[in-house]
């Protein structure tokens, strides 16, 4: 089933990417805190018959598409339309940003405030402020060699140095990482602070 079916209107869209992650259930998904890049996939996984690794490269590639129609818009998570969520799931996704500080700031070899300031920038010498990091994705990761959601980025990179494997912490860390992008507009494809495009919530 093409997305087309039931999304006529792409301007619906404009607010997508920078509402996420959000409490979205649909279909008898689990009421949870997701990503758009989760979002994506669990409609893949109930709207078509693709194995999994082509979902999840599906997942990446219209999460690219529905970032490019929010481009420029304010990143406002939990909130992805026009109709304001219900409070339930505010709460839930400030609990879950709680957590996600919590993971960001733990001591030892499982936290990111080793390597990561949050709210300086330009970065100092060792560390990379990610107080903008959220507003642009998704993006070219050379490493990768491929585009890459903050989502499928973060599942990587915190396996890697972190040996976080949890789903729900790395989407923690995300809704994070939205919570301290708030206002700040989506600008996907940028990679660092002083190659954001004119903003001036950028800083």
């Amino acid at each position: 089933m093409a997305c087309v079916n039931c999304h006529l209107n792409h301007d619906q869209m404009t607010g997508w990417a920078g509402g996420y992650p959000k409490v979205e259930v649909f279909d008898g998904t689990p009421y949870s805190v997701k990503t758009l890049h989760q979002v994506v996939l669990e409609t893949l996984g109930i709207h078509t018959d693709l194995p999994e690794d082509r979902r999840e490269a599906m997942a990446v590639d219209l999460a690219a598409y529905i970032s490019w129609w929010g481009d420029g818009q304010p990143v406002r998570p939990g909130i992805s339309r026009d109709i304001p969520p219900a409070t339930m799931d505010l709460e839930k996704l400030k609990s879950l940003v709680n957590e996600g500080l919590q993971i960001f700031k733990s001591p030892g070899g499982t936290g990111c405030i080793g390597c990561h300031e949050i709210n300086k920038d330009p970065p100092k010498k060792n560390g990379v402020s990610l107080s903008w990091s959220f507003a642009t994705f998704p993006r070219y990761d050379a490493n990768a060699q491929r585009v890459v959601t903050l989502d499928s980025f973060l599942t990587s990179h915190v396996a890697k140095h972190a040996g976080i494997k949890d789903r729900e912490q790395v989407t923690a860390l995300a809704a994070y990482l939205a919570d301290l992008a708030t206002g700040k507009n989506l600008q996907p494809g940028t990679f660092r602070a002083n190659s954001l495009r004119s903003n001036k919530n950028a800083n």
